[in-house]
């Protein structure tokens, strides 16, 4: 009887660590999902992105075909 209380006491102390690990890479992933956030927030604010740039590049092609129409 006292053997099976001390394996559960150890069982439940192991679970107690497990969610503790659980519970701080939860807090990592959070973490670094924040600042992946922050980072495509500010590539997009400090420089226009790719598709920024092509459409841009888009417009203005479009409106020198409709200056120069060349049928």
């Amino acid at each position: 009887m006292l053997d099976e209380m001390a394996e559960a006491r150890q069982e439940r102390q192991e679970l107690r660590e497990a969610m503790l690990q659980i519970q701080n890479a939860v807090a990592q992933l959070t973490n670094i999902q924040e600042r992946i956030t922050n980072l495509l927030i500010s590539l997009d604010g400090d420089r226009p992105t790719i598709l920024k740039k092509l459409s841009a590049l888009e417009t203005k092609l479009d409106q020198l075909l409709q200056q120069n129409p060349t049928d």
